[in-house]
């Protein structure tokens, strides 16, 4: 938390911390020895692109890139695929996305497309690919996998600090019906949306399942409920909306779990813990309301100062904040290059009205810029969407992993995979989480098989 409050005042904390971090892991690294390494890169992985907008917003660039987590994801999967390649498994869906995106390296149908654009909107989807590879060839217990939750955790308390003392006194906002600069730092609202969300979702989540991010259970509840109320605040619903989803994600699985396995995997019941978490959430969002005049109510409902006035209609564009048009708009590219696509973000220079918009929705990027490579990569994420649903997980793991690949991929639909929550969530929604104790108790019956069969032998 001091890091939030050290960044309104200098960068130079956030670089000095983050660089000592970097050094702590290089020398883990080379201290631990066999499998360890690669959970040493799984950690810092997690960590350090969780890490980049409090970089972006202290303005630590260039010592922390602008892009950090896209270098950090992309670095350390290739350095964990590289230590592992006698584990790789080339069924793995990381290599197959891999497959289907390298033809968008070689076109640009736009002839306008410079480096800068490939690494702002294509190495998130690439990093879903290579943290997929890589990821696959761990095996983790559930509590090794909450480790990583409180990992992404931690980098973005200080975003929430941060927000909170550059914010000025409710009272003297004027809330309009529009994405609101005031209430997230001056930054770009829609990342600031997405990760107080992200807060939000993740302290939801511990707190229905019973286990601590903070190691206490009454600051945990002050941080979720920071987050939910700030995240309202900023006006900008896609991080908010994408918290629900994923929280009712979570709900859903978790209520298709018997109480005879709750008992097996020794853990409480967490449907007790369901019904304050929602009451929380509406709790919120009613003093959001009342805060902000009723205006929150209403940019929920998609109005804006054009609706309220009458020049202008409420339609499915008005409500996504012109994402429609966009996705409308990267249709008409695929129409025109439909195989192999317009190629790889060259669609903002193709579009006629939304020339030059950063994209938004990662579905029409991929249809637009891939072709029938896109529509293939889409269909990808439908499989690894029924792979966690039918997966032989217990059911609280599967309820966690399926909750990270919803918010993933709402994410997707209104920040595309520029930040790092998309990459990072649909990585580890794929990762294999094994109960250890089981193993221990097969080996244990196999052996105690072993020598029965053993003495029995020397008996004839």
């Amino acid at each position: 938390m001091a890091l939030g409050a050290l960044a309104t005042v200098s960068p130079y904390p956030i670089i000095a911390w983050y660089y000592l971090l970097v050094f702590d892991t290089i020398r883990a690294f080379i201290f631990v020895e066999g499998k360890e390494r690669n959970f040493v890169l799984a950690y810092a992985l997690v960590y350090f692109s969780s890490f980049e907008l409090i970089g972006r917003m202290s303005s630590s660039s260039p010592y922390i890139p602008y892009e950090s987590s896209k270098y950090i994801m992309m670095v350390l999967s290739l350095i964990g695929i590289s230590f592992n390649v006698k584990n790789l498994k080339f069924s793995n869906l990381g290599f197959i996305l891999l497959l289907l995106l390298l033809p968008s390296l070689f076109i640009d149908q736009s002839g306008l497309v410079k480096v800068s654009d490939i690494i702002f909107n294509l190495f998130g989807i690439f990093n879903i690919a290579f943290a997929l590879i890589f990821l696959g060839t761990l095996q983790v217990d559930r509590w090794k996998f909450v480790s990583w939750v409180r990992l992404i955790a931690f980098p973005i308390i200080p975003v929430l600090v941060y927000v909170f003392l550059k914010t000025p006194d409710y009272s003297d906002l004027e809330f309009e019906l529009s994405a609101n600069f005031d209430t997230t730092g001056g930054f770009g609202s829609n990342q600031v949306s997405t990760v107080l969300g992200l807060g939000a979702f993740l302290f939801a989540v511990a707190l229905i399942l019973n286990y601590r991010i903070t190691t206490n259970k009454l600051f945990d509840i002050v941080l979720f409920s920071a987050f939910s109320l700030q995240g309202l605040l900023t006006f900008s619903r896609g991080g908010m909306i994408g918290a629900a989803l994923g929280l009712f994600t979570l709900i859903y699985f978790l209520l298709k779990v018997g109480k005879n396995q709750l008992k097996v995997l020794k853990i409480p019941n967490p449907k007790k813990y369901i019904l304050p978490t929602v009451i929380g959430l509406v709790f919120f969002f009613i003093l959001g309301n009342i805060i902000t005049g009723g205006n929150l109510a209403l940019r929920y409902q998609g109005q804006t100062a054009g609706t309220m006035t009458g020049n202008h209609e409420v339609d499915f564009n008005k409500f996504t904040s012109a994402r429609w048009q966009l996705f409308a708009e990267d249709m008409v590219v695929f129409a025109e290059y439909p195989i192999f696509g317009a190629g790889g973000a060259s669609s903002k220079y193709l579009r006629n009205l939304t020339q030059n918009e950063i994209t938004h929705v990662e579905l029409s990027r991929l249809i637009a810029e891939h072709g029938m490579f896109g529509l293939m990569i889409t269909v990808l994420f439908g499989v690894m969407y029924f792979r966690i649903r039918d997966s032989k997980i217990d059911g609280i793991n599967k309820a966690v992993q399926m909750s990270f690949f919803v918010l993933a991929i709402f994410t997707s639909f209104h920040a595309a995979t520029r930040t790092f929550l998309t990459p990072l969530l649909v990585s580890l929604s794929m990762v294999t989480i094994v109960d250890y104790s089981k193993i221990k108790a097969v080996k244990k019956k196999k052996a105690e098989r072993a020598k029965l069969q053993s003495f029995m032998a020397g008996q004839i």
